[in-house]
């Protein structure tokens, strides 16, 4: 038979928890962090986890050691972080890939319930590129050679459900053309056949063709982003180009396993933040393709959600199924 707590026990108890929750972050970290890197090393998440986590290392006081757990996209590092104790010393630093996995295959796991957010950390633009021999100088021609020949233009893709296949499958659709998809395993292949023309288009991120396009192998036709990309000057936005609303840039963050301590989750968004507003940081990004990027907690939540909702309904359209 259940006994009724008295109700002086329950506010002693309430006060423990309340009094218990500041001491943590005053405290934490008190050990070497692990931050999950779901890919191999060398990628842009991996080289843009490195650098936050050198630096976050200094703002706390301990290690931050990056562990790279790869596969099914990026789920298999994740699924290790939901499954670790929420006690703020197993992180994930992930991208935009928690927004679309969980539509394109089934998942042991929640994103939106089982990782709480913590903070972005960084965004990566996608460039919107073709092979040097395309007879397009323009995005509108390029749009215009895609609808007078339906299916015949090519672009290729790390693999299926990948950003860039993401990205150019929404370029489908607002634009209103049907290209031919061709994934290959990895975004050097992809570039490669770009620049011998076995594809005529690509939707990687800058880091991926940036010495491509300055070497004039490849041509950027337009950033798929709200604005421009100070490492490709002159070269215009989709909007500027002619087809608002197409912005895909590869966003970065750090989240937690749910449950984990509000005052950890904010500790860790201030080593973050602080971490990104550093002239060193920025150049260290910045050398990778990638732009310094932060937020409040309670603003990468947000932007979180309404991704998952984006990419859901890109990948439902375009009918993407990775089997």
């Amino acid at each position: 038979m259940l006994r009724a707590v008295p109700v002086t026990t329950l506010a002693a108890l309430v006060s423990l928890v309340l009094g218990y929750l500041p001491a943590v972050a005053q405290t934490y970290p008190s050990r070497p962090i692990t931050m999950v890197v779901p890919f191999a090393p060398g990628g842009a998440s991996d080289v843009s986890g490195r650098v936050l986590a050198n630096r976050m290392g200094e703002i706390l006081g301990q290690r931050v050691v990056i562990e790279n757990k790869p596969g099914a996209g990026g789920a298999i590092g994740a699924e290790a972080v939901v499954r670790a104790a929420p006690d703020g010393y197993t992180l994930l630093f992930w991208n935009v890939g928690i927004a679309t996995t969980a539509h394109l295959s089934r998942l042991p796991y929640d994103p939106l319930r089982d990782l709480q957010p913590i903070g972005l950390a960084g965004s990566i633009p996608t460039i919107l590129a073709v092979g040097a021999g395309v007879q397009a100088a323009t995005l509108r021609d390029l749009i215009e050679m895609a609808r007078a020949r339906p299916e015949a233009l090519n672009y290729g893709s790390s693999g299926i459900g990948s950003s860039d296949h993401l990205a150019v499958a929404m370029f489908e659709s607002l634009a209103g053309v049907r290209l031919t998809h061709i994934p290959y395993r990895g975004g050097a292949p992809a570039v490669t056949a770009a620049m011998t023309g076995e594809v005529q288009l690509l939707g990687l991120t800058a880091g991926s063709v940036l010495n491509q396009i300055r070497s004039g192998h490849l041509r950027a036709l337009a950033i798929a982003s709200d604005r421009p990309y100070p490492g490709l000057p002159g070269v215009p936005t989709a909007a500027e180009a002619g087809l608002p609303g197409f912005s895909v840039d590869v966003w970065l963050g750090v989240w937690a396993p749910s449950g984990t301590p509000r005052p950890i989750v904010d500790r860790v968004n201030a080593a973050i933040r602080q971490a990104l507003a550093t002239d060193a940081t920025v150049a260290a990004l910045g050398a990778a393709g990638i732009e310094a990027a932060s937020s409040t907690t309670d603003e990468f939540t947000a932007h979180v959600g309404v991704e998952f909702e984006r990419w859901g309904r890109v990948i439902r359209q375009a009918n993407i199924v990775v089997q």
